[in-house]
C-alpha cells in the first residue's frame, strides 16, 4: 500500500512540476538562447567519474561579461 501512494505522489509531483521546468526551458531560450543544458562531471563512489546533465540557469561565458560578474582582474 504504501509503495502505491508512494508511486501516486511522485506521478502528481511530476504532472505539477513539468510545466514550471517547460517554462524554465523557454524563459532560458528567449533571454539567453540555447545551449539549455549543461554536462557537470561529478565524482561519485570510489572516485568513479559521472557526468550530471543540469538546467543551465547562468550565462555560458560568464567571464566574458563585464560589470559585476567580471572575475578578470
Amino acid at each position: 500500500m504504501k509503495r502505491f501512494f508512494d508511486t501516486l505522489l511522485i506521478l502528481l509531483s511530476f504532472v505539477i512540476v513539468l510545466p514550471l521546468l517547460i517554462l524554465g526551458l523557454l524563459l532560458v531560450v528567449v533571454f539567453d538562447g540555447p545551449p539549455i543544458f549543461f554536462l557537470q562531471n561529478r565524482v561519485g563512489l570510489n572516485g568513479k567519474d559521472f557526468k550530471v546533465i543540469k538546467f543551465r540557469t547562468m550565462l555560458v561565458d560568464l567571464k566574458s561579461e563585464k560589470g559585476i560578474f567580471n572575475f578578470e582582474n
